[in-house]
């Protein structure tokens, strides 16, 4: 699975070199599994199990503490940056670790509240 893993993060990398952001953020739960083989669960449609932060250099799989050690064991080629108050709390953090200047994110799952995070902090 890993040299899987590693073979779309390629693609994905190729794909973004094409656009004009440094960092994508991946939300969906279904394209987080299928960059990370990570299989949190999103239980409710205003909550995640995890977020993906992809760079041509790192890749971070951010998450609460109740998908920690699972993150771990389960997307091995992925940063593990677990959060205390949710991801808007730490997205300033997160972005500064990854010199992000322009964030490319999938708007089809993004709320407005996190979106508008994102513009105070890049």
């Amino acid at each position: 699975m890993r040299e899987i893993i590693q073979n779309r993060l390629r693609r994905f990398r190729e794909t973004l070199r094409e656009e004009v952001f440094d960092t994508f953020l991946v939300v969906q739960e279904e394209n987080r599994f299928y960059l990370s083989g990570f299989t949190g669960e999103d239980l409710h449609f205003n909550e995640s199990a995890g977020f993906l932060f992809i760079t041509q250099e790192r890749q971070i799989l951010s998450t609460d503490f109740r998908y920690e050690a699972q993150a771990v064991r389960e997307s091995p080629e992925f940063e593990v940056y677990c959060y205390k108050n949710g991801l808007a709390e730490s997205l300033p953090e997160i972005l500064k670790m990854l010199n992000t200047e322009r964030l490319g994110f999938e708007g089809t799952r993004l709320s407005y509240f996190l979106f508008e995070r994102f513009k105070e902090c890049i």
